[in-house]
Order: C-alpha cells, then sequence, then structure tokens
C-alpha cells in the first residue's frame, strides 16, 4: 500500500479523483487506474465506500425542483448572447 501522508502518494491523487470515478467523468486509463488503486488499497476502498453512501443519501434526500419560467428565459438569453448573463458588465 503507498504512503498515505505523503503528498503526491498514490493514495492522495486517488482521493483527489474520487468524485470524478464515482459521477463516471474520468476517461477510461484514469478510471482504470483509480480501480485498480482500490483492488489493492484498503483504506482508499474505505473511503471511496464512504463517500458512495454519502452520495446516495444525498440524492435519495434531493427533490428536484424544475426550473421557472424566467429562469428558463434567462438562460436561453444568456445562451444566444454567447454566454454574457445581464449581470455582467
Amino acid at each position: 500500500m503507498s504512503d498515505r501522508s505523503a503528498p503526491g502518494s498514490t493514495c492522495e491523487s486517488v482521493m483527489a479523483r474520487l468524485l470524478e470515478h464515482l459521477d463516471g467523468e474520468l476517461p477510461p486509463s484514469l478510471d482504470t487506474w483509480v480501480r485498480e488503486h482500490l483492488a489493492v488499497c484498503e483504506h482508499c476502498l474505505a473511503r471511496t465506500e464512504h463517500q458512495r453512501a454519502f452520495l446516495r443519501a444525498v440524492r435519495a434526500r434531493r427533490t428536484p425542483t424544475p426550473a421557472t419560467e424566467a429562469l428558463r428565459a434567462r438562460i436561453e438569453r444568456t445562451l444566444r448572447s454567447g454566454g454574457r448573463s445581464e449581470h455582467d458588465d
């Protein structure tokens, strides 16, 4: 197992990419690297399982709220103006 306390250690690097991994946002090669590390590092695997449980709990409690018509209109205006919102100076 890698030294978890050393800056730049494998464990530290994996934990820095954990949310991207859990959200399925890592490129395949990095995702494989994270999975391989989790397969051999019980400490990181435990932290990962804890984070998964936390995210599941948050998602279960979240109530999706549809955007209001005013918000939709503001988003459409911002997109048409090339990304500048009415609040940009």
